[in-house]
Order: C-alpha cells, then sequence, then structure tokens
C-alpha cells in the first residue's frame, strides 16, 4: 500500500511539472544545442542598470575552453565517462527509470534528493537547461530535468547529446568540457591523456568543486578510483559498453597507479579565469560567489554583480597602502598590508586592499585569516568596563604588577619603559598604557572583554588572557573595522556587505542589499557607553598615541601631528 501510494503521489507531481514547464520543453525543440558560455561582469557600486554602464572590475569567463567534435574525443575517455555516468547510455531514452524510480522514492521519503540516478541527458539538461534550480534537491527538479530529458532524446541523436555533455558539463577549476579539463588539469591535448588521467577527469562532474584535485587531493583520488573500479567491473561483466580497446592489465595496472597514496596527479600550475581590478577585493568577491550560487554558474550564466566598491577610494586605498610599505620597509621590515574602508552607517565595503602586489602574493590579509591587532585591541576592554559600570574616572594602576598565571609570573611593560603610577581610564586609552591597561582586563575579566568583542562583530576565536589588551590576538581587517563602526553607529553592529547586487543575464534581480540594512544590523552595546567610548578615543588622536592618524587642514589627508 505504502509503494502504490507513493507511485500515486509522484505521479501527480509528475504530471503538475510537466503542464508547468511545457514551454521549456518548446524551447528545446526550436533550439540547437549549446556551443558557448556567458560572461559574468563585475562592476563597482557606480553601475547603472538601466544604461548597462559602470566601473567593470572583472569578466568571470574561461579563456581556455573550445569546443571539439565528438570524433576528436579519445574513445577511452568516453568509455571511462559512460562507465562512470551512464553504462546504459546508449540503450535507455533519456531516462534510466529504474535508478529514477529508486531516486524519487527516496526524495518522497525524504523531501530533497538524497542519491543520484541522473543520466547523461538528464545532466544535459540540468546543467545547461535548467542552471538555476541545479542547486535545488527537490522532487519539482527532478521532475522536470527527466522530462526536458526526453525532450532532448526526440530532438537530438545519441551522439549529438553526449558531443554536449562533454562539451558543456562543468569539470571544476573554470574548465568546462574535457578539452578544457585535460589543458587546465594536466596542460595536455586529449590524445595525450592517460588511462589514470581520463579517470580522473571522468570522475569530476559529479561533485565538481568539491573533487577539484587542486585542492582535494584525497577526494579526487578516492573518485578516480572508483571510475577504474567501475570500468573493470564492466569490462568483466560487457553488459553495456564496448571496451574491446582496453584490458583487464591496464584497468589493473592504472588502479595499483592511482591507488597508490603518494601518486602524483602530474597537475600543472593552476591559473585564474579572467581580469580583475581591485583584485584583493573582486577575488573576494568572486569566492562569496561561488559559494552562493556555484563556481560553474558564476563562470557559465552571464551574471551582472554590483559590488559596493567605491573605484575612486578604491584607487587611493591601493595608493597609500603601497605607499607606506615602500617608505616603511627597511626601517621597520614591512612586505605587506592591508586596508578596510566601510560606510558606518550601511556596512557597504568602500575600498579594500589585502597586499602589496596581487600576483606576488593572492592571499589576502583583509578577510583571509588574522593579523594580531595590538593595541586596538584595547577599546573593547574599556567598552567591557564601561558596560559593567565602571566610569571613564576609574582609577587604575600603571605600575610594575605580578600576574600569577598558571605556574608563571606575568608582569606587562609599557613600551616606553615607564610606570605613571595611578592613571585614570581615560588617560590610559589616550595614552594606550599596557600595565593599566592589564589592570583593567584582570579586573572585569577575560571572558567579559572576549563576550564584548564578539557581540561587535569579532568572529575570530579569542583566547581569553590578561595579554589581550597588548594585541596578542589575531582578527581580520575586515572584522576589526566593522567591530570599531559600533562606536559610530551608538552601540549597532552591521554586517558588512561587499555585494549590492546580482542581476541574471536577462537582467532579473536575483539578490538586492541596497536596502536591507536593518536586516543586517543588530544591537552591541549600549549607546551610552558608545558615546563614551568616542569621546575617550577622540582624545587618542588629538593629543594622545594616534595623533599621526589625524586628518588635517580638512583635506582629508593622513598626516603626522
Amino acid at each position: 500500500i505504502g509503494a502504490l501510494l507513493a507511485v500515486i503521489i509522484a505521479s501527480g507531481f509528475l504530471l503538475k511539472t510537466y503542464l508547468g514547464v511545457q514551454s521549456n520543453i518548446q524551447s528545446i525543440i526550436n533550439t540547437d544545442l549549446p556551443h558557448g558560455l556567458q560572461t559574468t561582469k563585475v562592476y563597482a557600486r557606480d553601475y547603472d542598470h538601466e544604461k548597462g554602464g559602470g566601473t567593470l572590475l572583472a569578466n568571470l569567463f574561461l579563456e581556455n575552453r573550445e569546443y571539439v567534435p565528438l570524433q576528436e574525443i579519445p574513445d577511452r575517455l568516453i568509455a571511462r565517462t559512460l562507465a562512470s555516468e551512464d553504462k546504459r547510455f546508449y540503450q535507455h531514452q533519456g531516462v534510466d527509470f529504474l535508478a529514477n524510480v529508486r531516486a524519487l522514492m527516496a526524495i518522497i521519503r525524504s523531501g530533497e534528493i538524497v542519491q543520484g540516478g541522473s543520466t547523461i541527458t538528464q545532466q544535459l539538461a540540468r546543467n545547461v537547461f535548467l542552471p538555476f534550480i541545479k542547486s535545488q534537491k527537490t522532487l519539482n527538479r527532478k521532475v522536470q530535468e527527466i522530462i526536458l530529458a526526453q525532450a532532448l532524446e526526440k530532438k537530438f541523436s545519441k551522439d549529438e547529446i553526449l558531443e554536449s555533455y562533454l562539451n558543456n558539463i562543468y569539470y571544476g577549476a573554470g574548465a568546462y568540457g574535457v578539452k578544457a579539463a585535460a589543458s587546465t588539469y594536466f596542460g595536455k591535448d586529449l590524445e595525450e591523456l592517460t588511462l589514470e588521467e581520463c579517470a580522473l577527469i571522468a570522475g569530476l562532474p559529479q561533485k565538481p568543486s568539491e573533487l577539484n584535485p587542486f585542492h582535494n587531493h584525497e577526494g579526487a583520488q578516492a573518485r578516480q578510483l572508483h571510475v577504474l573500479n567501475r570500468l573493470l567491473d564492466e569490462k568483466r561483466r560487457g553488459t553495456s559498453l564496448d571496451l574491446s580497446h582496453l584490458s583487464d592489465e591496464e584497468i589493473q595496472q592504472a588502479l595499483a597507479h592511482a591507488g597508490d597514496p603518494e601518486t602524483d596527479f602530474g597537475l600543472v600550475e593552476q591559473r585564474e579565469p579572467g581580469m580583475m581590478r581591485a583584485p584583493y577585493f573582486t577575488s573576494w568577491v568572486r569566492e562569496l560567489l561561488y559559494d552562493k550560487y556555484g563556481e560553474d554558474q558564476v563562470l557559465r550564466q552571464g551574471l551582472v554583480v554590483v559590488t559596493s566598491l567605491n573605484w575612486d577610494y578604491q584607487q587611493i586605498a591601493e595608493k597609500a597602502v603601497k605607499e607606506a610599505i615602500d617608505t616603511y620597509r627597511d626601517s621597520r621590515r614591512v612586505s605587506q598590508g592591508a586596508l578596510v574602508s566601510l560606510d558606518v552607517e550601511t556596512g557597504e565595503v568602500l575600498a579594500l586592499v589585502g597586499g602589496y602586489d596581487y600576483e606576488a602574493s593572492k592571499y589576502n590579509r583583509a578577510v583571509q585569516g588574522g593579523r594580531q591587532v595590538g593595541s586596538a585591541f584595547k577599546p573593547f576592554v574599556y567598552t567591557t568596563a564601561l558596560t559593567q559600570g565602571m566610569s571613564p574616572s576609574t582609577e587604575l594602576r600603571d605600575l610594575p604588577i605580578d600576574y600569577i598565571v598558571g605556574r608563571k609570573v606575568y608582569q606587562p611593560r609599557n613600551s616606553d619603559l615607564e610606570f605613571r603610577g595611578i592613571v585614570n581610564m581615560v588617560y590610559a586609552l589616550q595614552y594606550s598604557r599596557n600595565a593599566a591597561s592589564v589592570d583593567l582586563m584582570n579586573r572585569v575579566g577575560p571572558e567579559s572583554a572576549v563576550e564584548i568583542a564578539h557581540k561587535m562583530g569579532v568572529e575570530s576565536e579569542l583566547e581569553p588572557v590578561l595579554s589581550l589588551p597588548l594585541g596578542v590576538a589575531n582578527v581580520k581587517p575586515i572584522e576589526m573595522a566593522a567591530a570599531f563602526s559600533c562606536f559610530a553607529r551608538g552601540g549597532d553592529y552591521v554586517e558588512p556587505v561587499p555585494i549590492l547586487q546580482v542581476y541574471d543575464r536577462y537582467g532579473v534581480l536575483l539578490e538586492d542589499h541596497t536596502n536591507d540594512v536593518n536586516l543586517r544590523t543588530r544591537k552591541a552595546i549600549d549607546p551610552r557607553v558608545a558615546r563614551m567610548m568616542v569621546l575617550m578615543m577622540q582624545r587618542v588622536v588629538t593629543g594622545g598615541t594616534g595623533t599621526s592618524a589625524r586628518f588635517r587642514n580638512g583635506e582629508g589627508q593622513l598626516q603626522p601631528a
């Protein structure tokens, strides 16, 4: 009874979905199989959607894609693909109903796609004709791809479908089609690929980004072995595929070599697609797009991405970072730097620099990993004290005090190697007195200071130790910028946003963050505490240790006092 009910439910879904995709089917019947891809364009905030103009930051596309006829694709690569993805490809009519019934039953039980069953024709339908529902794990998606697969089979021959699949399917690392995959991973033409290399490529379409051998050697190797084992099994059974061009010995030798945990895939150096202005910012945006829409969809579906970047500010920021590093490279032994500029009202990232030279080092120091924050952590400690009811006039000990930490004695020292005695909180923050700040940390409790820092937007892990005011913690600059904006916003934290809008190739708005500030905002600290901290921190730049950061003459030039 349960099975019968499931079949009835599935039939209802099939009928409903079939009626809903008639226009898709008609468009396929009247359209040839695709040969080209669309470029995703990333713009600065000055993009005009109506006119289509603005500062172009990046073209995200595939430079090494080349369509190749089926007869030029080696039999050994075709055989591995069929063995891996659809061994009954030449026997079915677009759908392997036995496999799909198993998949449909699993969907009905769980409410989402939990196992495969898609034929090569279904995969082509899903990836090329239904790209924006690819990530949906629903019965609706499964039914649509079944119906569209059958429509493809009526319109095109098996060889045409297989040729289109092998040229359009995504293989990870920006490679679409087998020719691009061979070039991207091995720097070879198709006819030069070995048995093991063919097996690795053939196994990638299942999870191309996750199994990318540049980043996941273990996963790619496991999938490669799976493909070779299926090939050997099919060779011995001889039920669906013509594998007369291969012997058992060849496959077993490939298995032995591929199974070696020390095996080297022989990969070439990974290359990045497309041009980029503001490369640290743009590469960050690119990764965010990959995470949300999928790498293959970003590189093939012609999205229009409007970022928060102000191109004029960005050029100033890049120049400032380069000049500062050039100035202090020898005297202070610095070679890299980072800069983040946020609109404190909206959280929009106006400028971002993650290093001195992107070509020399692609590590983005603004958003990847943490950097020791130095005395910039002190405001979190003072904010904690004010939150606990202390006042700016609270007295602290700027004295040589020993603290017992475990079995060790810790005595904080000031940068000038002097002590000023009893000072109040305003003075201690204004002149960045280490000893007094550790005394305050001891009074408020390190755990409380860490809690306040997290509430204000610091997401990096912080160890609750007395030395936190001295900057021993590693925090991402983007987090510090967002956290400090809480002071200017009267105690509210707003989540930073580098992407304002995303449109699809037809101009349909997919996401919009231009009016969602309230959704990205939450209360972090008391407004009165925020106001007191602003007043205290103003003294740091007007007459304390931060005078070199003060803007002079209303010209926006950073000059030392």
